[in-house]
């Protein structure tokens, strides 16, 4: 795989987009370590979840907590999430976190192969994706309903998001709705392809 060509695409592709591009930033990691189906289903799960008690308020967090619970996904917490859930800790940072956790979702439902366009700035509305997943349906119809895309396919959004954080980070035009709409799709995207075991030691350099 030429990392070197998916950066040059890269480059054609969002020149249009910024008016920064840093073209000395480094290549994406060549050791790739995809995660599994198995891995997805269990963190978008929780995106969902996490995502649902920003919507619905604080007084909804226990509810939540005891269907993580059940579901044994606690095991597959961070330790920021877990330390949220059960001592509440950093509630309005959190909060505010979890409400962008949708666009994570997002991209690892394209990761999945659910949804085809990913290439757009826009913010989602998560409603339109509510039937694709728990519980809506079951986590054995989810599971049998991903088909993963190629390496070099993720690879190329991966690269793209990378270079648009850094733009978008870099740039006085730069808004944070945008640049959260990135950062999330960015991090989905690395902890999936780089096997974090941990949501919260995703690396977001630019």
């Amino acid at each position: 795989m030429n990392l070197e060509e998916i950066r040059k695409n890269t480059i054609e592709n969002i020149q249009n987009k910024v008016d920064l591009i840093n073209i000395h930033l480094p290549l994406l990691d060549s050791d790739i370590i995809i995660g599994d189906k198995e891995a997805l289903v269990n963190r978008i799960e929780i995106l969902h979840l996490l995502y649902t008690i920003s919507i619905e308020g604080l007084d909804s967090k226990g509810f939540f907590y005891n269907i993580i619970k059940e579901k044994g996904l606690d095991k597959a917490l961070s330790k920021n999430e877990f330390l949220f859930l059960d001592e509440g800790t950093s509630v309005n940072r959190n909060m505010i976190n979890f409400s962008w956790y949708k666009e994570s979702i997002y991209a690892l439902l394209w990761c999945g192969g659910l949804v085809q366009e990913i290439y757009s700035l826009e913010e989602i509305n998560m409603g339109n994706f509510y039937s694709l997943i728990p519980p809506e349906v079951s986590v054995e119809q989810f599971l049998d309903s991903i088909k993963l895309r190629t390496e070099k396919e993720m690879l190329v959004v991966l690269d793209y998001y990378y270079n648009l954080h850094w733009s978008f980070k870099h740039s006085e035009k730069g808004n944070s709705e945008t640049l959260s709409i990135i950062r999330e799709r960015r991090k989905s995207l690395e902890w999936f392809l780089y096997n974090y075991n941990s949501w919260d030691n995703v690396l977001l350099d630019t």
